[in-house]
């Protein structure tokens, strides 16, 4: 049986409960009302084209153009080298203790890079930590960790674990006996890697490379505090201190355009391709090769990021509230910062997964152009900065929505904006795994469409909609710049109070904050990744 005809009878059954017209209606409201502050920007933007181009003139756009494609560049590959190298490792050699070394390489992912950029600063500062361990050795000055360097190696850490999960899927779908066959030829493990594995991890490596770029394109806590120039600090920059805020409009409608060209060279990269097995049949045990005395070796290599990215910044955020106690310093409360995080965090991840089940049954359950356009105006939140998505939203209340400008509830519409295709992309994964004949089976006893979906294919799908809104939670926990543009007075949420702490040097507050963030991320993926160990992780995030 095909997958299309197995989607298209699962559409047919989701259909009886609720009119296919219906479900096409609400996901095309659903997806034009996300992307109504972007079309707002462009139409913006081509209703003053020329003094846009004026505007960017002024701003020394080709220069900022250049250095954000140089940074995107470099983390991307460098990302790209790292995390295909740890999970080619994990999944197929012999590595003593691989399952616990799959949890550790994803910890960076709990760490915004924000706090990063923070600890970081600390660590190569002129009588920071590093200095201090050095100083003894002769070491009198460090390099300076400001600009591209800085941002390069902060981002690379935090980034990788994005490569490394989607590859490492792929890895464990592939069938063993391609790398055996050329073996069998006489292929070493690299000639191998080279001419089998790496052509067909070609879709999991353009993704992953994707995501890599796309973060980022939106970063603003790291190259912001070290003073790279790229479009989201200098579309911040202009938005805080410029009377007239044309130019961050017009710098986060060229943002944009860049990404929407970013997403059409990815699907061209994959067009016309077969990546999957043609002869057909179950794919066997992986055959893991032995390390020998490169197992100790490779085991070090494999937590350096883990150390540098996760350990490195926690212990100087310790070492940071172990200084404030000794000072007697006050600790700033935050109680209150969390439990706004929580509940704006739990209302978006709740509100997200909503919306995101009703596009997902038609992309789905459909097939066609009209479909794909659809999917792809969802998945474009997504690759927008948060920076970019919140001036639209200022535009847009201030102008038409006044009412609603400076409410929580604004904010939390540009977390789902943000967010939907995280939710969308565990739902359809989900949807994809579940057979028509179950559903077929309870029609032909008498149950209704209503009844079977209740029944049977809502229990089926709703651990895909839990782990994508569990997923969105996390993601707005972190979310700073739209959170600083959008928050209401005198709302702060964990991220802005770091961020806010940091700026006025109350280390100690940001120690505290930071480390309450990191639990509160930290256990959930854990927990996440241990629930959907051996499964399809990849389409959590695609």
């Amino acid at each position: 049986m095909s997958i299309s005809y197995k989607l298209n009878n699962l559409f047919k059954l989701i259909s009886r409960t609720i009119s296919s017209k219906f479900l096409i209606i609400l996901g095309i409201i659903i997806a034009s009302t996300v992307a109504l502050p972007i079309l707002y920007l462009v139409i913006r933007s081509v209703n003053s084209f020329t003094e846009v181009i004026d505007l960017l003139n002024k701003a020394g756009f080709f220069w900022i153009f250049f250095r954000t494609f140089i940074l995107v560049f470099l983390v991307t590959l460098i990302s790209i080298i790292i995390g295909v190298s740890i999970a080619w490792v994990i999944t197929r050699t012999d590595l003593a203790g691989s399952k616990i070394y799959s949890v550790m390489v994803i910890l960076p992912l709990i760490m915004p890079s924000y706090i990063g950029a923070m600890t970081f600063l600390e660590i190569f500062s002129p009588r920071g930590l590093l200095q201090n361990i050095l100083s003894p050795f002769g070491v009198e000055k460090l390099m300076n960790f400001n600009g591209l360097i800085g941002a390069t190696i902060v981002l690379v850490l935090l980034t990788y674990p994005y490569v490394y999960l989607i590859v490492r899927s792929a890895l464990k779908k592939m069938d063993p006996s391609l790398e055996d066959a050329a073996r069998v030829m006489g292929y070493g493990s690299i000639r191998t890697f080279r001419i089998v594995t790496f052509p067909l991890l070609r879709p999991a490596v353009v993704a992953s490379g994707l995501l890599v770029a796309l973060y980022t394109l939106s970063d603003y806590g790291a190259v912001s505090m070290l003073q790279y120039q790229t479009f989201t600090s200098v579309i911040m920059l202009q938005f805080e201190s410029a009377i007239d805020r044309n130019i961050a409009y017009a710098l986060s409608t060229v943002l944009t355009l860049v990404i929407i060209l970013i997403l059409v060279i990815e699907g061209g990269l994959l067009k016309n391709r077969v990546y999957y097995n043609v002869t057909g049949g179950v794919i066997r045990k992986q055959t893991l090769l032995p390390l020998g005395h490169w197992k100790y070796v490779l085991s070090c290599a494999i937590l350096i990021p883990v150390i540098l990215g996760v350990f490195g910044p926690i212990s100087v955020l310790l070492a940071w509230l172990v200084q404030g106690i000794a000072n007697e310093q006050s600790l700033q409360q935050v109680v209150e910062p969390l439990k706004n995080t929580i509940f704006v965090s739990l209302i978006a991840a709740i509100a997200t997964g909503l919306l995101a089940l009703p596009i997902s049954l038609v992309t789905v359950g459909t097939s066609g152009f009209s479909t794909k356009i659809l999917e792809r105006v969802t998945y474009l939140g997504f690759g927008l900065p948060g920076i970019v998505v919140a001036l639209s939203l200022v535009f847009i209340g201030i102008n038409y929505i006044s009412p609603v400008y400076q409410t929580l509830w604004l904010m939390i519409f540009a977390y789902v904006i943000i967010s939907l295709p995280i939710a969308g992309g565990a739902i359809k994964s989900a949807l994809l795994q579940l057979s028509p004949k179950t559903n077929e089976a309870a029609a032909s006893l008498g149950h209704s469409g209503l009844r079977s979906f209740i029944s049977i294919t809502l229990p089926q799908i709703k651990p895909g909609i839990f782990v994508g809104s569990a997923i969105v939670f996390l993601v707005v926990m972190k979310e700073l710049p739209a959170t600083l543009i959008l928050s209401p007075n005198g709302f702060d949420t964990l991220a802005t109070s770091i961020w806010m702490s940091f700026n006025d040097a109350y280390l100690t507050n940001v120690a505290v904050g930071s480390l309450v963030l990191i639990c509160a991320s930290g256990v959930p993926l854990i927990l996440l990744n241990i629930k959907m160990s051996g499964k399809d992780s990849s389409s959590l995030f695609i």
